[in-house]
């Protein structure tokens, strides 16, 4: 049975030039820190890395970038989302690259039943026998009963959670436990984390881990070695800051 990666996972943005051009080199290097910080996978045209909007040439690119700065040292999965006809085309480019799997993102913006959004991952699982990771996330958002239909397809091998619905998640882990991975992609997951991680969620991405990754490594460690104060204190510090931030951006005083 394949499994999907554990850890803290790395969504680099797509950097552009000054004439909107991809910006190959900057994407190359922001791999490769991630990589040297000891990240444990790289989720490349996700949404972090515009995957709305790239064009086709664009988002092959950025794959082959991937896996050209990642050498085989982590796994690559990218993302694969929109229509599906267009979902097909990443797969199969994702497939066609060596890519270890890929991130189903949304395919709409309007809302869609379940057997709408189980029949668009069902598709893509029939289409190539790469890693498959559900994303839990605006409109496609998986209950029980899909999510247990799709389970036959053994490369289905996670789900992302994007809407911190903790009643649902705690149906989906405690029925289907470890055959899947569960992956916290909540904002801010860090904050979240010490909820999710009795759950089974031992795998989280996070803007921090992007840009400061050393910080999401020290409380990763301390959240699996059961260092509690070590957690509250990083919990803290991340949301006073970002809250100090958010304040400060909209030209709010902090008191």
């Amino acid at each position: 049975m394949a499994v999907m990666s554990k850890g803290i996972l790395g969504f680099p943005v797509a950097p552009l030039t000054n004439d909107n051009e991809l910006d190959e080199q900057a994407l190359f290097k922001n791999i490769e820190y991630l990589i040297d910080e000891k990240l444990d996978a790289i989720f490349i045209a996700c949404g972090s890395g515009e995957f709305h909007a790239l064009s086709t040439d664009e988002y092959r690119r950025m794959v082959e970038v991937a896996m050209s700065a990642t050498k085989g040292s982590v796994p690559v999965y990218t993302g694969v989302g929109g229509n599906i006809a267009h979902a097909k085309t990443c797969a199969r480019i994702s497939e066609e690259l060596g890519a270890s799997g890929y991130l189903v993102l949304p395919p709409y913006l309007i809302e869609g039943n379940q057997e709408g959004v189980k029949h668009y991952v069902q598709e893509l699982l029939e289409w190539t026998n790469l890693n498959a990771i559900v994303y839990q996330r605006a409109n496609a958002v998986l209950q029980k009963d899909a999510l247990e239909a799709l389970l036959d397809y053994p490369h289905l091998v996670g789900l992302k959670d994007g809407i911190g619905n903790m009643d649902l998640n705690i149906e989906l882990t405690q029925t289907f436990g470890d055959r899947l991975g569960w992956l916290n992609g909540m904002p801010m997951a860090e904050v979240t984390m010490p909820a999710y991680l009795p759950l089974g969620f031992d795998t989280y991405s996070s803007a921090i881990s992007n840009y400061i990754p050393h910080i999401s490594r020290m409380f990763y460690n301390a959240l699996l070695e059961g260092d509690d104060a070590k957690v509250g204190s990083f919990t803290v510090m991340l949301f006073y800051r970002s809250t100090l931030f958010v304040r400060k951006s909209q030209g709010m005083q902090y008191r």
